[in-house]
């Protein structure tokens, strides 16, 4: 999967809106970044490249993420089309401050949506595999042995019926690999980051239902009645990956002590002693070497010079 950049095409003798046009017919998700600018208008139309894109990409999933800036800094234009986002299109954006948040979040988000399909439960319309990309660069990155070695580990111990704490620093690839173990079987992903129990029981029991065709209860009401229809309807060949569980231990403690033995289920730690607090094998992953990030750039489509591997 590599991102198509309007910015990077260079010149081009086509309509801009033409090139962008071809590129979202192509995509599989549209991510849009908003700061403070605009953008000019098309010709002979009241909006700019910045919102007709959006509007092209009403058939694509989109994940939407809005800059935190100063009052009176965004343009206004920019200010009413985000807020049209958010009262036509029914769409929940993210916010960011930084480059490195908006990179965890997109990264986070992104696994999420190849983790699971995004059909409705109507078994007449076909599923995208929006997998498809990451099993190809899965493939062309076996060579890394490091990583392959933890995925057969990973998978080995998860066929043993044992839940996996995967523990590193942060940065070390924990994510990748769960985004990795996603491309295995069918899996549900969320980040326990700054959520309460409810929240995450309520988005996994409605995950898990579209995974397996089920009725998805309109509203839940309580996180125990969330894990009890997750309980209910437990499938061995539907994998939970819980991300960022350092950060929220109890929430991460009571769904591995509700959901093990119904589901398989690998957590993600930066800490070792937090993953021994909550249980689960420990699978230590080690910080990437440099000619690990090397190819893995490179798997993924990213030609970086090595002052930018380095960083």
């Amino acid at each position: 999967m590599r991102p198509i950049l309007f910015e990077d095409m260079g010149a081009n003798p086509d309509n801009p809106r033409v090139i962008y046009e071809k590129a979202i017919e192509t995509s599989k998700f549209f991510v849009g970044i908003y700061a403070d600018k605009y953008g000019q208008l098309l010709p002979d139309s009241t909006i700019s490249g910045l919102e007709d894109e959006f509007e092209l990409s009403a058939d694509l999933p989109r994940l939407i993420y809005v800059k935190n800036v100063e009052g009176g800094q965004r343009d206004p234009k920019l200010t009413s089309f985000i807020r049209r986002i958010e009262q036509e299109a029914k769409i929940t954006y993210g916010h960011y401050d930084t480059p490195e948040e908006l990179a965890k979040k997109v990264r986070i988000d992104i696994v999420r949506q190849l983790s699971t399909p995004a059909s409705s439960i109507d078994d007449s319309v076909p599923t995208p595999d929006y997998t498809a990309d990451l099993k190809t660069m899965l493939r062309d990155a076996t060579h890394l042995l490091p990583r392959s070695d933890l995925l057969g580990r990973i998978i080995s111990t998860l066929n043993e019926s044992h839940p996996v704490a995967l523990t590193g620093p942060g940065g070390c690839g924990k994510t990748f690999l769960l985004g990795l173990l996603a491309c295995q079987k069918p899996s549900v992903y969320a980040s326990t980051s700054n959520r309460d129990l409810s929240s995450i029981a309520a988005y996994l029991a409605t995950r898990v239902s579209l995974t397996l065709g089920k009725n998805v209860p309109r509203r839940f009401l309580s996180a125990d009645q969330a894990i009890d229809l997750l309980i209910k309807i437990a499938s061995p060949d539907v994998l939970l990956l819980l991300d960022d569980c350092t950060v929220n231990l109890e929430v991460s403690k009571t769904l591995l002590e509700r959901l093990q033995g119904h589901y398989p289920l690998v957590l993600s730690f930066q800490s070792a002693e937090a993953a021994n607090h909550i249980g689960g094998i420990p699978i230590q992953v080690p910080p990437l070497t440099y000619e690990e990030t090397l190819e893995l750039t490179k798997a993924e489509g990213l030609n970086l010079t090595p002052p930018r591997v380095h960083e």
